[in-house]
């Protein structure tokens, strides 16, 4: 009996190992031992077909970024990306696996619920020359407007004033700032390096400040907010799903005359004001 348990323990110990959930995230470290008599290790991405073979026995692993090190049995991945998931699997002289480790790589994420006239800034230990920072706002009419990127290779881009949200400036080493948000920066905010995967992500849950006035038709109605005139978007929302655009980047848009609620003039910093305000203006 004490022969056939020794027995089956030792064809236990001959099992395959597999290590599955690890999770870690961008620019961390992940270490992980070779088990039994290893020979080679490979690496099968998440996302493709391509094997990479990253050590093979008597063969002595440190990259020049020192992104892979070998120190006696332990294996090493430093400054990991998105590129870094997968299949990480470990053979003997015969080819057959003895272990295998399965990683997935996550972006930092951060949720902010700031309110208009508020501040955001935030950054990442990037290179600036590989730093690219994109803005998805969370509610727009236009296609385009879809995915901007505000920093390119660490340059502030020069249309990012024709963003909805207005007023960014760049921090190093690899983040934005701005001084007055607007309701319109309400979206998610992406850091993202040169090789297009993602170091942050920030989302960004805009507070409205509600403000409900009541008007008899003929009275005067104005409001104003601390906003700098080019950083200014005021909409208007009347009954049902259509959204117009009253004031863009401080200057006062034409043809509201047509939507019904007519009169309505430009009030610094960042307001309208209409005199004799009408029933089509609830």
């Amino acid at each position: 009996m004490m022969i056939v348990l020794l027995l089956l323990g030792a064809l236990g110990c001959m099992g395959v190992s597999r290590v599955t959930g690890v999770v870690k995230k961008y620019g961390e470290s992940y270490y992980f031992m070779l088990h039994g008599n290893p020979h080679v290790l490979e690496f099968h991405p998440e996302h493709n077909s391509n094997v990479t073979i990253l050590w093979k026995k008597d063969q002595r692993v440190i990259t020049l970024d020192r992104k892979f090190v070998m120190t006696g049995s332990i294996f090493a991945i430093h400054k990991l990306t998105q590129n870094d998931s997968g299949h990480y699997i470990s053979r003997d002289k015969d080819l057959k696996e003895i272990s295998t480790y399965t990683l997935e790589v996550k972006a930092t994420t951060r949720t902010y619920s700031p309110e208009p006239g508020d501040r955001l800034s935030f950054t990442f230990n990037l290179k600036p020359d590989s730093c690219n920072i994109y803005f998805f706002p969370s509610r727009t009419r236009r296609l385009r407007m879809l995915e901007n990127k505000i920093i390119r290779g660490g340059v502030l881009q020069g249309d990012s004033d024709e963003l909805y949200c207005k007023g960014f400036d760049f921090l190093h080493p690899c983040g934005i700032s701005n001084k007055v948000l607007q309701i319109s920066c309400d979206g998610r905010y992406e850091i993202r390096d040169q090789n297009d995967n993602t170091a942050l992500m920030v989302s960004l849950d805009m507070n409205q400040i509600l403000r409900t006035v009541i008007r008899t038709p003929g009275y005067n109605f104005n409001f104003t907010f601390n906003l700098e005139p080019n950083s200014c978007n005021i909409y208007f929302r009347p009954e049902g799903d259509s959204v117009i655009n009253l004031v863009y980047g401080g200057v006062l848009q034409e043809g509201l005359d047509e939507i019904g609620c007519s009169g309505f003039e430009l009030l610094k910093p960042c307001g309208i004001l209409n005199k004799v305000v009408q029933m089509s203006c609830n």
